[in-house]
């Protein structure tokens, strides 16, 4: 009876191990701050750093604790404190073939998600179910919170959130007004990209577009209409300045060492979200503002970027430039070392002749001490030789700065990833925004002088939805490295680059033995340009 019972055993033990081997990896966390745990097959252990999640997994963040989950779709999850998530069921076998899964519960807390492939096509595939409600959505950017006597606002010390009173929207459509002592549990929520549908036992769909906001107060309740959002929404990554410091395996790389008393650790900032992740610096300018911003940490590389700005008195620039006058535009502007360049908390102030004046910095990141990069908008910057020029909200003088490197490596195959990015902006009036940088790798022949790589972009907007693929190749030599690209449409059903358009730019790279590189970049998209800048690091 023993031997039997004991060849049971074993064959179970053996079965478990076969099922664990044949799972397929879904996801990796990407970032873990603090006590993060998955619970899988009734057991819980720690959840570390580019570990992988499976379908059915139970992920779980303590107080002051973060995780951040990649998918395998490129979709990207940001858990805040005290949240349960559990995969129901996640299938992409890279295409969208109509096969494709992505069901969640949120049995607790709150997270924010860039969704990627799943779901694009068609929100049924696509579903987060919370004790209230069920969320579809159709290629968004949307943060949750499930309150269960644990939300509180932080709007005025000591003060709390609220009672729910019906009032206005400023569309003269029906909204909550929260305000009050108290916040009242049910499932709060809201779309900072694309479109969301809200089901529950009422039998009633609410549906929320872009820069709308909600509350379900209980399965048989509908969706209700918030007419600001609650700040509790917002979630400042309160894990990484409050967890205690752990080894490289469990913190994310933009996790910070070495503080000193006194010392914060910058937030990570929300620029305009597209339909894929957007790449996020870890530097949220006191002037960008978004109303859920709860930080995310994206690409397929996680961002590195630690925001220790440039200080030496030998820095290059590079930019690229649109005259709203006359429609002139380049991204070929490139000054050599010597430039008087100042910079504070808020970013590039001034490039030799460039005043960045009262426009804000957007997707300001810098690294390392060596490079930095900003995109100016929103006011009327001072540009070298076309005088003051005056950007509205989708557009933009993309700048990067560093100090340029005098030697570089003799290899002939150094690789980069991507660690900073700027709002990809068009060059023409009325300019509808939406684009965003999601990936970008890069590498180079030193012995041979040359370099090639790649940037993944995508455009979410009404009526025009699409990925695309930028190939680029250029010089690898000390000083400034003209690049030619072309940008090719890989999804969706956006009618630009469908055949490939080509673009080009210019590339330095900075820092002792080539540690970074900026790039600025600009291409054809038919009736305009798109420029940015991307910054690079070893």
């Amino acid at each position: 009876m023993g031997k039997a019972i004991f060849r049971a055993l074993c064959g179970m033990f053996l079965c478990v191990i076969a099922s664990t081997a044949s799972a397929q990896v879904i996801g990796r966390a990407i970032l873990v701050i603090g006590d993060v745990s998955v619970m899988r097959n009734g057991v819980e252990t720690p959840l570390s750093r580019n570990a992988g999640v499976f379908s059915g997994d139970l992920v779980k963040t303590g107080p002051s604790s973060n995780a951040q989950l990649r998918m395998e779709d490129n979709s990207l999850i940001a858990l805040r404190p005290r949240t349960e998530l559990r995969i129901d069921e996640f299938k992409y076998s890279g295409k969208e073939d109509g096969s494709e899964r992505g069901f969640f519960s949120l049995l607790r807390g709150g997270f924010r998600a860039v969704t990627g492939a799943v779901g694009r096509l068609n929100r049924e595939n696509y579903k987060v179910s919370s004790p209230t409600a069920t969320i579809g959505i159709r290629g968004t950017h949307f943060t949750l919170v499930h309150c269960q006597d644990d939300c509180e606002s932080t709007k005025t010390a000591g003060a709390r959130l609220a009672s729910l009173e019906l009032a206005q929207s400023d569309a003269g459509q029906p909204g909550l007004d929260v305000r009050g002592d108290r916040v009242p549990n049910g499932t709060y929520g809201g779309v900072l990209e694309g479109r969301i549908a809200l089901t529950n036992e009422s039998k009633v769909e609410n549906q929320f577009g872009t820069g709308e906001f909600f509350f379900v107060a209980d399965i048989k309740t509908p969706a209700q209409r918030l007419i600001s959002p609650p700040d509790f929404l917002r979630d400042r990554l309160e894990g990484q300045s409050r967890a205690p410091r752990r080894g490289s395996d469990q913190q994310g790389e933009t996790a910070q060492a070495n503080l000193g008393a006194g010392e914060s650790i910058p937030q990570v900032p929300v620029g305009v979200p597209g339909d894929g992740p957007q790449l996020q610096t870890d530097y949220r300018a006191p002037d960008q503002k978004d109303p859920a911003g709860d930080p995310l940490v994206i690409t397929g590389a996680v961002a590195l970027s630690d925001g220790i700005y440039p200080a030496s008195t030998n820095m290059a620039f590079m930019s690229a430039e649109y005259n709203t006058a006359s429609g002139a535009h380049n991204a070929f502007n490139a000054i050599s070392s010597g430039v008087s360049i100042t910079t504070d908390a808020t970013g590039i102030l001034t490039a030799n002749g460039y005043l960045r004046n009262d426009a804000k910095a957007k997707e300001a990141g810098a690294d390392g001490g060596t490079i930095a990069w900003v995109r100016w908008t929103e006011g009327t910057p001072t540009l070298f030789g076309w005088g003051n020029q005056t950007l509205a909200v989708n557009q933009g003088f993309h700048l990067v700065v560093g100090d340029l490197s005098t030697s570089l490596p003799q290899q002939n195959s150094v690789s980069y990833s991507l660690i900073g990015a700027t709002q990809p902006t068009e060059t023409r009036a009325g300019a509808l925004g939406g684009w965003s940088v999601t990936s970008g790798t890069m590498t180079a022949n030193f012995l041979a002088a040359n370099l090639s790589g790649n940037l993944g972009l995508s455009l979410s907007r009404t009526g025009e939805q699409g990925t695309f693929a930028m190939n680029f190749n250029g010089t690898a030599n000390t000083g400034f490295n003209s690049i030619t690209s072309t940008v090719t449409r890989t999804a969706g059903t956006a009618a630009l680059c469908v055949t490939g358009c080509a673009g080009s730019g210019t590339l330095m790279f900075k820092g002792t033995n080539a540690t970074h590189a900026g790039m600025i970049y600009e291409f054809n998209a038919g009736a305009y340009y798109v420029q940015g800048a991307t910054a690079f690091k070893r």
